[in-house]
């Protein structure tokens, strides 16, 4: 049994095979820490529920320990996304990681993430990407299979978390992984359930504890239709920054979406005609989150200098209070950010829960998550 096993996650919201990777993380390990996103997710939307609301569910649902992977982590691609939750994990102790994969094999994915470190691998991705038309997660995808592996969404997100293991030089780390299950409703589609037909439709499909929380008179629901408004809005009459130094945004990207913005009469039409089949909604959506918030690929080439307490239980406490000089800033009242070294990712992280505020529904007051305090158990 490890000491501290991570979870690098979003529960957003969280279901029985998030359940299931908690179960084995408790069962494996003495603590259990999660790592969650912050209010903006890898989608590049905001999330469902806000974060201190989905860091309730999941104490409620077994873990014992909830910090924030902050902004722009949270809402970056896979290899940011990992990079950033496992150097904040590795730095608050953990010992283990904990993921779903479509393989259900550790020993495979340890495999595959060596393979992606190699030279064969790297020179085909390069190679495929010099066609125009293919996308960088397609000619990631065909560099798998040259080298005999077919891999799933969650085996690439869990093949970053080993790597950005590997490249931190830390030994001695332990992995487990929960096969998906086909069966159960992914959270993307209990999102869509959501936004369709309401909280109550989709109760069958959230961990009871966890619905709880999310149904709530203090959680925060977001909008995903408000944050496109607000994306068309910016492009539309304020779209003339200087795109190459935006991440995601360079390279003709950020002009795209103002030439976009500008030939569409509504939110709606502009993000069906910025798409193209090489820039993925992903992809676009991150291009204009940066470009509205200033993220600069600089910003998230370096580690997280701080993360927030988000909750707790009473084993996650003790555990806290041994730590003698974590390795990254734990915020846990206001006053605290005051001792955080890189201003421009506090400032960042605070832009973006702005941002959120005004995305919720309905929008909320500002200041609101800065005021915010964890939630103890």
């Amino acid at each position: 049994m490890s000491g501290v096993g991570a979870v690098i996650c979003e529960f957003d919201p969280l279901h029985s095979g998030h359940k299931k990777v908690i179960d084995l993380a408790k069962s494996s390990s003495d603590v259990v820490l999660a790592v969650l996103s912050g209010n903006f997710t890898q989608r590049s939307l905001p999330a469902a529920f806000d974060k201190y609301t989905r860091a309730r569910a999941a104490v409620r649902c077994g873990v014992d320990l909830v910090v924030e992977l902050p902004f722009p982590w949270s809402a970056s691609g896979v290899e940011f996304y990992a990079s950033g939750g496992v150097s904040t994990a590795l730095s608050l102790g953990a010992d283990s990681f904990f993921f779903g994969s479509e393989c259900g094999s550790v020993e495979r994915l340890e495999k595959a993430a060596a393979y992606s470190l190699s030279e064969d691998f790297l020179k085909i991705s390069k190679e495929l990407t010099i066609d125009p038309k293919t996308g960088a997660a397609k000619a990631i995808d065909e560099a798998y299979r040259s080298g005999g592996y077919e891999i799933g969404k969650n085996d690439k997100l869990a093949i970053e978390y080993i790597k950005s293991v590997l490249k931190s030089g830390r030994e001695g780390i332990l992995y487990g992984t929960v096969k998906r299950d086909d069966k159960v409703i992914g959270a993307s589609d209990i999102r869509r359930l959501i936004a369709e037909t309401g909280l109550s439709s989709a109760e069958e499909y959230i961990v009871p504890e966890a619905f709880t929380e999310y149904s709530s008179s203090s959680a925060v629901v977001s909008s995903a239709d408000r944050f496109d408004q607000l994306s068309f809005l910016f492009f539309r009459f304020f779209g003339e920054a200087d795109f190459e130094e935006i991440f995601e945004a360079s390279g003709g990207v950020g002009n795209r979406l103002v030439k976009a913005a500008a030939n569409s009469p509504s939110y709606k039409s502009f993000c069906s005609s910025a798409s193209t089949k090489k820039y993925t909604d992903s992809r676009l959506r991150r291009a204009a989150l940066y470009s509205m918030l200033g993220v600069s690929k600089k910003d998230l080439t370096v580690p997280p200098s701080f993360t927030y307490l988000l909750a707790a239980n009473e084993k996650g406490r003790k555990y806290l209070s041994s730590l003698v000089r974590p390795a990254i800033e734990l915020i846990t009242k206001p006053s605290d950010l005051n001792g955080v070294s890189d201003r421009k990712q506090i400032a960042l992280e605070n832009k973006a829960d702005e941002l959120y505020s005004l995305c919720s529904d309905p929008p909320s007051e500002k200041g609101r998550f800065i005021k915010a305090s964890p939630y103890i158990e």
